[in-house]
């Protein structure tokens, strides 16, 4: 898997371990007294109720996004396998050539 679709669900699983850590926070704390204490803490239960959602709204668009891709590029090789080979064979001279240059320099 290349560094970009390791990103966001680097990303994604960095939220969930915030987001674990925080719960686990409001939980120990809960014994804490005073009202200014309470209203923090609600409000900050709202907002990792938030990011929760957010996170999962996150993670289903890019799977849905994923499929749809997937789904576009099969239609488009099953309708045109010809020219899916030959753009593959262009790509793979182009960076074939962009190797030799970069040896070639050394």
């Amino acid at each position: 898997m290349n560094q970009q679709a390791q990103l966001p669900e680097q990303v994604v699983e960095e939220l969930r371990s915030m987001l674990k850590s925080g719960e686990e926070l409001l939980q120990h704390s809960a014994e804490q007294a005073g009202e200014e204490y309470r209203r923090s803490r609600a409000k900050f239960e709202t907002i990792m109720a938030n990011a929760k959602r957010s996170v999962v709204n996150a993670e289903q668009a890019a799977v849905n996004r994923a499929r749809l891709a997937t789904a576009q590029a099969d239609l488009y090789v099953h309708a045109h396998p010809w020219q899916s080979v030959g753009y593959g064979a262009i790509a793979a001279a182009a960076v074939g050539v962009l190797v030799g240059l970069l040896v070639a320099r050394r």
